[in-house]
């Protein structure tokens, strides 16, 4: 009866016809793996995949994740407060373009859903615990053995190089300032240091103090005072 055995006609999970199977010793894709189409190199990109990504740096004793633009924006204007005067001019070269209105991007958007926890006092006058700070509802607190995030950790935003620069010059530092401690942007701080620099006679900081007044001329100022004599009966009028 042709000599086949019953499997040869089984077909199911791993058990393909027959006529379908690969052919010992000849390959399933004799043609090769397909190519890739080559993805055009945008040096911009891969710059800004770089700089997004994060690593762990201690930060006034406490372990941070930082990304990698943002670690040098703050090694930068650490050196340039200290006096740094090469540092403080690669910051004012990179200002204009990272703090220009046009460096911003679209604002993102997002809108969380939050229960509706019923808070307040009893009928004795008080405060009612069974909901609220760090205690919720029960229907909606996680279940034991269930992770709370079952999609996994959300893939971090990239963020842009100019937000990264507004967002480290703009964060308050602590400033020792005449025996006493002032807590100021790292912007001030470093405009403080310059000017106390020029004050101090040296001539690369007075010289960088002229360019960054150039640069950032601020709102026009009161112009010369004018006066008037007028009369006391022109004043009653």
């Amino acid at each position: 009866m042709g000599g086949n055995s019953e499997e040869d006609y089984e077909v199911g999970y791993r058990k393909p016809p027959v006529a379908t199977r690969f052919k010992k010793g000849a390959s399933g894709n004799p043609s090769g793996r397909p190519k890739k189409d080559p993805q055009p190199l945008d040096p911009g990109v891969v710059l800004q995949s770089i700089d997004s990504e994060t690593i762990v740096v201690v930060d006034n004793g406490k372990r941070k994740r930082m990304t990698k633009a943002e670690i040098g924006f703050r090694q930068q204007f650490k050196k340039a407060i200290r006096g740094d005067l090469r540092a403080a001019r690669l910051i004012f070269r990179m200002a204009p373009r990272y703090l220009a209105p046009e460096a911003k991007g679209e604002s993102e958007i997002e809108f969380k859903v939050v229960p509706n926890w019923s808070t307040g006092y009893d009928a004795n006058g008080m405060y009612k615990m069974s909901s609220g700070y760090k205690n919720p509802p029960k229907d909606s607190r996680f279940k034991k053995g269930q992770s709370g995030n079952p999609r996994g950790r959300p893939k971090r935003r990239r963020m842009s190089v100019s937000y990264l620069f507004r967002k480290v010059a703009g964060e308050q530092i602590a400033i020792e300032v005449d025996g006493g401690t002032m807590m100021m942007t790292r912007w001030e701080a470093l405009l403080r240091q310059i000017h106390t620099m020029a004050l101090n006679t040296d001539a690369g900081a007075a010289r960088l103090l002229d360019q960054i007044r150039k640069q950032f001329p601020g709102p026009p100022a009161a112009g010369d005072k004018i006066t008037f004599n007028i009369s006391e009966d022109d004043a009653r009028l």
